[in-house]
């Protein structure tokens, strides 16, 4: 048993490590949109009176009575902790194949680049992964679904040791898709957490997932303060289910421009709703 476990992590490692070496095109601008990302839900609005920057219309009559402090600028401020926690679909059906290429190994693709990217912004970040058992009450006569998951990396885990398991994700494939239920126990662990910024990105087939169920998440998590980012792979309703989100064929569409359009598209909202606030 230890010799098979030992060869699991070492080819976990192997594969890890494979990937990583593997740097899709855009992945150095998708970083730099990640970044930007993660500071602009900071934006606290306009610094006004000030004597450099943008032209502020509403001090057109101060300007006529001889001041000169007539601009404003937007400013940012840095959060001291952000977090950032990736949810994994393991379900069964992330065995079907996206071009030749099953699901679950385009997830795995995208995690590592994902994580080795969280790693290199410096915020605090865990990756989990999920998946169901169904079972049939026959008093209720309903179908319910239990959820398990599978810490790949805790928060505060050294992000050096999750290689190994990232690298053998598939092997951890099994059961169904406990959609609602992941996604609500995940957006309640992430609003405890004392971080000024939360971003909960999933990655899923969305197999049988039910849209309005998953806005209604949406809406509570948006009043929690967490930001949702979905990432399909196939022929996947995703972006039909979540808000903010992205239907990939390979894990080097996940990180082209369109990544980086999806994430200036949310720091821009978030821009807009703290500068209306204020």
């Amino acid at each position: 048993m230890a010799d098979i476990k030992l060869n699991r992590k070492s080819e976990g490692a192997y594969q890890y490590a494979s990937i990583s070496r593997k740097v899709p095109q855009g992945l150095g601008a998708a970083k730099v949109a990640l970044q930007k990302f993660l500071r602009s839900i900071d934006n606290v609005g306009w610094s006004r009176r000030e004597e450099t920057g943008r032209v502020d219309r509403r001090a057109f009559t101060r300007y006529a009575c001889g001041e000169s402090s007539i601009f404003s600028r937007r400013e940012y401020t840095e959060a001291t902790k952000s977090a950032v926690s990736v949810l994994i679909d393991l379900s069964g059906s992330t065995f079907d194949n996206s071009g030749g290429t099953s699901i679950i190994h385009t997830f795995r693709e995208v995690a590592i680049h994902l994580s080795n990217l969280l790693r290199d912004c410096k915020v605090d970040y865990a990756i989990t992964g999920f998946h169901g058992r169904a079972t049939y009450d026959t008093e209720l006569r309903i179908v319910l679904e239990d959820v398990t998951f599978t810490e790949i990396k805790g928060w505060g885990d050294n992000p050096v040791n999750v290689g190994p398991v990232l690298g053998r994700l598939p092997d951890l494939v099994a059961g169904s898709t406990p959609d609602y239920s992941a996604l609500r126990l995940s957006i309640e662990e992430l609003s405890k957490l004392p971080h000024q910024r939360k971003v909960l990105f999933i990655l899923t087939d969305a197999d049988g997932y039910n849209p309005s169920r998953i806005q209604q998440l949406e809406r509570v998590a948006e009043k929690l303060g967490i930001v949702i980012v979905a990432i399909g792979v196939g022929a996947t309703p995703v972006e039909t289910c979540f808000r903010y989100a992205r239907n990939v064929k390979s894990a080097a569409d996940a990180f082209s421009a369109s990544f980086g359009t999806l994430l200036k598209s949310i720091g821009g909202r978030n821009a807009a709703q703290v500068s209306t606030a204020t």
